[in-house]
């Protein structure tokens, strides 16, 4: 979810870059990446609130780390308190994760409800507040701190040096006309492994 939700911060959210001239020149893939990534975080937000158990299986979810483990009382206090801010970020999306997301509900279809959405940072409250839960768990079960493989937006970032880099060329093809077929040439034989 982290690493969803850092990439979408880079590409869709810093304002230096969401209205660059690629991606409205590709407006429809642009959005469908971020309705694709809206709903992959907003599935995987939802499926870390699910009961401890649903039909018969038990889930991996906060639910079942607080219901279901033995923890010392200090701990186990903590972690209700960080699951109860979890909630309200639940409420909002959750009925968009039952009749958008895991299921196609005709009648949300056809009314063409808009579900999922929720006030501005209450996703980072979410994300916060999980945060502690995988480090009080963590810590409580290893005897350290979490120390994830930090991920940064490195991909995103390139990505939009990437689309920097195409916006200047094409500008400077735009510019310079005549060197377009030399320049499409160039990188035509280059790619091909001839160049």
């Amino acid at each position: 979810m982290r690493i969803v939700r850092r990439y979408f911060k880079e590409l869709f959210e810093n304002n230096d870059r969401r209205n660059r001239p690629a991606m409205k020149k590709a407006a429809h893939f642009f959005n469908d990446l971020a309705t694709i990534m809206i709903d992959h975080f907003l599935l995987l937000a939802a499926k870390v609130m699910d009961p401890a158990e649903s039909f018969g299986h038990e889930n991996l979810s906060v639910y079942y780390l607080v219901q279901r483990i033995a923890w010392p009382a200090d701990v186990a206090n903590k972690l209700s308190i960080c699951v109860d801010r979890m909630q309200p970020f639940n409420d909002h999306i959750r009925e968009a994760r039952n009749k958008i997301l895991s299921h196609n509900n005709l009648d949300t279809i056809l009314n063409e409800e808009v579900l999922g959405a929720f006030p501005d940072g209450m996703d980072s409250d979410f994300m916060a507040a999980l945060g502690e839960v995988v480090e009080l768990t963590h810590r409580t079960c290893v005897g350290a701190p979490f120390n994830p493989v930090e991920t940064f937006p490195g991909d995103a970032l390139d990505f939009n040096k990437i689309l920097g880099e195409a916006e200047a060329l094409d500008s400077y093809m735009a510019d310079h006309p005549e060197k377009r077929t030399e320049i499409v040439a160039k990188y035509i034989l280059g790619w091909n492994g001839h160049g």
